[in-house]
């Protein structure tokens, strides 16, 4: 049994090096350095497993319960803000040490190496697994916000961990079935190939679309939540994140079964409608970038995005403001998603060519194509969107000459 005097004890250590950590980005160094945190993750860890293993769920989901244990469980185990705290002390501190790093230059691969020793410590402990299991609990509209909170936290960490991760992390050309061995991120591959896409495509389904496939297109889409919004668009980026750290991995996962890639098409389809409705373009931006991470030399994908309930994510991709297609910072993004969209499927390529001048691809493949990094986000460059060996292939399908 876990007494309310432990609980203190662990409620007072969490705030105190909570508070001493932000009190700045040095002293939070500090906080690494002694590895406190360490025993504060351990611990952490710990209480929801014995927690798991006494009540058969998860933490904090209890406020959503109707049980006679509800009063019990509220006594013994007030994990809500422990729980809260510890998820913003671990984001806060992986956000200052990244931002430490980018200002001190001679420090810069110390604190990246701090980085990636504390991330890969909670991943080897559990973290992810912890935090699949909380994506696995939602089933619905989150109208409770305890249970906002801590998917919106969690889904934080997890977009903080694949941004440190990411850093030396590149697509593979179209060899397809290789991955380079990168020992940095070994821990996060494995994971990610334990629990497919963290099952977050299905989190964000079943908060969303939890009535089932959107209403006909006419009519226009309920308001979401600024939360839900919020949680949306962090998703997406941590989907992105982890399409660069091991794409094939990712990909295999939303693909994994009929079911997943239903799910992403449905959501897609209906989060671009909604996107351009409200004029959310942060996250429609993310939702661009993650179509072209999807349909990546896939074949079967590439498809997937042609069919089903119209309009179909191409046609809302070739329906996109006109800015997309003008703008050079907005065709970085949208560009290189309809290259990995059409290329090498002829279908594809004709649907596009209904709306779009493939001239405009042409000329914009011919400025990349040979071009150093020309975006300072690696996400969205041009050659981690669309690497390839074959530049032959790709000038013949599109008609550019050498």
């Amino acid at each position: 049994k876990i007494t309310p005097t432990f609980w203190q004890i662990v409620q007072s250590m969490v705030s105190c090096l909570t508070s001493v950590s932000m009190v700045s980005e040095r002293t939070c160094t500090y906080t690494v350095a002694s590895l406190s945190y360490v025993t504060c993750l351990d611990i952490f860890l710990l209480l929801v497993r014995l927690w798991v293993a006494r009540w058969g769920s998860y933490m904090l989901y209890y406020y959503q319960m109707q049980s006679p244990t509800h009063n019990r469980m509220k006594e013994d185990f007030e994990y809500v803000g422990v729980t809260e705290t510890l998820l913003i002390l671990f984001n806060f501190i992986l956000v200052s040490l990244k931002g430490l790093s980018e200002i001190d230059h001679v420090l810069q691969p110390i604190l990246h190496g701090v980085c990636l020793d504390l991330i890969n410590y909670a991943l080897s402990i559990g973290l992810m697994d912890q935090i699949f299991v909380i994506f696995n609990v939602v089933c619905g509209p989150m109208e409770n916000t305890d249970t906002e909170t801590i998917v919106l936290k969690s889904m934080e960490i997890l977009t903080v961990v694949t941004c440190h991760l990411k850093k030396d992390c590149h697509i593979v050309s179209n060899s397809r079935h290789r991955h380079p061995d990168n020992p940095d991120t070994q821990i996060f591959s494995n994971k990610l190939k334990q629990f497919p896409s963290m099952n977050v495509t299905s989190l964000l389904y079943s908060i969303i679309l939890h009535s089932g496939p959107p209403k006909p297109q006419n009519a226009s889409p309920p308001k979401l939540s600024a939360r839900t919004v919020a949680i949306t668009t962090i998703a997406f980026g941590f989907i992105n994140n982890a399409f660069l750290i091991n794409h094939s991995a990712m990909q295999a996962g939303v693909g994994s079964d009929e079911t997943r890639v239903n799910e992403f098409k449905l959501l897609v389809s209906y989060l671009i409608g909604y996107s351009k409705y409200f004029d959310n373009s942060e996250l429609l931006d993310q939702l661009i970038v993650s179509v072209g991470y999807f349909v990546l030399f896939s074949t079967q994908n590439q498809d997937a995005i042609q069919s089903g309930r119209l309009p179909t994510i191409l046609q809302h991709l070739v329906d996109l403001p006109f800015k997309y297609f003008s703008s050079p910072e907005l065709k970085d993004i949208l560009f290189p998603t309809l290259i990995a969209a059409t290329f090498d499927n002829e279908n594809n390529r004709e649907t596009l060519c209904k709306d779009v001048n493939l001239k405009m691809l042409s000329v914009y493949m011919e400025q990349h194509i040979n071009a150093k990094q020309t975006t300072g986000c690696k996400q969205i460059d041009f050659k981690c969107r669309f690497p390839t060996e074959d530049i032959n292939k790709v000038y013949q399908f599109y008609g550019i000459e050498p």
